[in-house]
């Protein structure tokens, strides 16, 4: 897994690419750890090719370490798989998940 960090007009993006799973699911949460403060927050999904229940759990510890903290997380490009598993898990409910990274900085489709 990789996770690169930066600004697109003023909205904090979070680029996750290969897999989220058990093994990588340490990493992305002492990551996460970087990601506290207000304002919106956006994880880009779109070169993420696996999720695993690991992953979501993560994901879910990262949005409401943020909410906490009075910050919007939400979740741009899932696509094939991943798509699918966020869906299944019922992600789509607990998390506002966007096509583009863009769209999802405007906080529009």
């Amino acid at each position: 897994m990789k996770i690169t960090e930066e600004n697109q007009n003023g909205c904090k993006v979070i680029r996750v690419e290969g897999r989220l799973d058990t093994l990588t699911a340490p990493e992305f949460d002492a990551a996460g750890d970087r990601w506290t403060g207000g304002g919106r927050q956006v994880i880009d999904l779109s070169a993420l090719v696996y999720i695993s229940s690991a992953g979501l759990r993560s994901l879910l510890l990262a949005q409401r370490r943020h909410q906490s903290q009075g910050g919007t997380l939400v979740l741009a490009g899932p696509s094939g798989l991943v798509e699918e598993v966020l869906s299944v898990a019922g992600f789509d409910t607990l998390f506002d998940i966007y096509k583009t990274v863009e769209e999802a900085c405007r906080g529009t489709p």
